[in-house]
């Protein structure tokens, strides 16, 4: 869920307005959530079987 939560906040605060470097750290922030998502959901099916 925390992944999931990093990927949508760090999504909605890119906006056009902000500094080269914030816009850099959400773009990190979103694809970093996103590999957590894709990690823990890989880790969940193995799991299930």
């Amino acid at each position: 869920m925390l992944s999931i939560a990093l990927v949508v906040v760090s999504s909605l605060w890119i906006t056009e307005d902000m500094a080269l470097w914030a816009r850099i750290l959400c773009g990190a922030g979103a694809v970093g959530g996103a590999l957590g998502v894709l990690y823990f959901g890989w880790r969940y099916l193995r799991s299930r079987g």
